[in-house]
């Protein structure tokens, strides 16, 4: 978080609350973005701008009838989906992205 916004990092403090209430979250940093996992990756925080966050969130499948994604792509060779998503304030994370990050949760507890 060095060097980052106090914007960033109270919408970033936002996020992982967002998600600790929907179950236990595991939040570890890489060398390019934080992953997020339960039993097994759900997502990544993909980029920390100035006055946003990005989040991924890996689905088998594309949700294409969204209003929250501003991207949808399949990762090469094979069936998972990241869907990226960003937050410019709190009043984002919504029913609609809350209840995408559960189901990407509970996808990552039956793996």
């Amino acid at each position: 978080m060095k060097g980052k916004s106090e914007l960033t990092i109270a919408l970033y403090d936002h996020l992982i609350r967002e998600m600790a209430q929907l179950g236990e979250v595991q939040v570890r940093p890489t060398k390019s973005a934080i992953a997020l996992s339960t039993k097994v990756r759900f997502g990544h925080i993909h980029r920390l701008g100035k006055n946003f966050v990005d989040l991924v969130l890996y689905f088998d499948e594309a949700h294409n009838d969204n209003l929250c994604f501003y991207r949808i792509a399949n990762v090469p060779g094979s069936t998972q989906h990241n869907h990226y998503f960003r937050m410019m304030e709190p009043e984002d994370v919504n029913e609609e992205v809350r209840s995408y990050i559960a189901q990407a949760m509970a996808a990552s507890e039956r793996q």
